[in-house]
């Protein structure tokens, strides 16, 4: 199949270009015929591996053809019994990624002439048992662990995708995921509700993130045992400490932070990233919703993003190589949605 689809130019993506193995269609079933249809039974097998990956999927499809050959009902049933897969080597702080689709795929499809032969697809995904898919990351301990169950009928989904629980470490701090269910609903536009929980562990507080709403409008809500108020659990997350116990560029750093969460210009992942980076500046700009942070990653090494909820606009990289030296690495996107990157050695002389 890989010898096949290289002649024809097109290319598998990552991570399933390394997956080897056996791909198994099989006419499990006679072709029977009523007064009405005709119908049989395909399965197609999947069982592909590689060093750390693996994909192991059965698919039953029930074919139904009515008599008058106008009309063809295709019934398909996908078990996944294990898909364990590799996630791209992203970091969450940097915000997601431009995406660049391939020229060969069509955005619309091409207008063709009108045909009286019509096709309906009903299809069933699931699971065989919970967290049956997993997706590793250098971030997560062990992986991620998914279960699914979704049934779709002409272009409509119900059902469910769901996260196990799991631990995700990220520079100096674990963040534990206790539960995250999205339910699918059998809409046109599906606004797809979202029910989740993370916990932390920060200064001898348990602190929890909630998340509600819907995948396209998010709402994060703060809470903590012992019980502590929102500005405090912020302050608590970003240095460990109460705003009683807060120097004043602290807590105007956390005062912005809260205005920035308030406005959902920063995210889970930003949330995170901050409370386990020591932050040295951080400013919010209500009108844009785009904020600035300067952060310390190391001895004389410091990092600053502007990002608007989770999609980052700017980073800069700053390194004090001596006294005077200063080495600056930056990327910042273009008009054209492009990544632009600038190395800069800087001398340094104060008057």
């Amino acid at each position: 199949m890989r010898e096949f689809l290289d002649a024809k130019g097109y290319i598998i993506p990552a991570p399933l270009d390394v997956l080897e193995g056996t791909l198994q269609l099989t006419a499990k079933s006679p072709i029977t015929r009523d007064p009405q249809n005709i119908k049989t039974n395909v399965e197609f097998d999947v069982d592909l591996k590689s060093k750390t990956q693996k994909a192991l999927i059965s698919t039953t499809t029930r074919l139904s053809l009515d008599n008058t050959f106008k009309n063809l009902d295709a019934d398909v049933s996908v078990m996944i019994q294990k898909l364990k897969l590799e996630l791209p080597p992203l970091d969450p702080v940097l915000g997601i990624p431009a995406l660049t689709t391939d020229a060969r795929v069509l955005k619309k499809p091409i207008e063709q002439k009108t045909s009286d032969f019509k096709v309906r697809v009903f299809s069933q995904v699931q699971t065989k048992d919970p967290g049956s898919i997993q997706l590793l990351s250098k971030y997560t301990k062990p992986h991620v662990p998914l279960t699914v169950s979704v049934k779709t009928k002409e272009s409509k989904a119900s059902g469910f995708v769901r996260l196990e629980p799991f631990t995700v470490s990220y520079l100096r701090r674990d963040i534990y995921l206790e539960k995250m269910l999205i339910t699918l609903e059998q809409k046109e536009d599906p606004k797809m509700p979202i029910d989740g929980r993370y916990k932390i562990n920060q200064g001898g507080y348990k602190i929890f993130i909630n998340l509600t709403g819907t995948v396209d409008s998010p709402t994060v809500q703060l809470e903590s045992e012992p019980h502590l108020s929102k500005s405090d659990i912020i302050s608590v997350l970003l240095y460990g400490r109460v705003n009683d116990n807060l120097v004043s560029s602290e807590a105007e750093t956390a005062g912005s932070f809260n205005a920035a969460m308030t406005d959902r210009a920063i995210g889970i992942f930003g949330l995170w990233a901050f409370a386990s980076t020591p932050i040295q500046s951080f400013s919010y700009n209500a009108a844009t919703k785009v904020y600035t942070a300067t952060v310390k990653l190391g001895t004389g090494l410091t990092a600053g993003v502007g990002t608007n909820w989770e999609q980052a606009t700017n980073l800069e990289l700053r390194k004090r190589l001596s006294q005077k030296w200063v080495l600056t690495a930056s990327w910042a996107p273009t008009q054209d949605n492009r990544q632009e990157g600038r190395l800069v050695l800087q001398w340094e002389k104060r008057f």
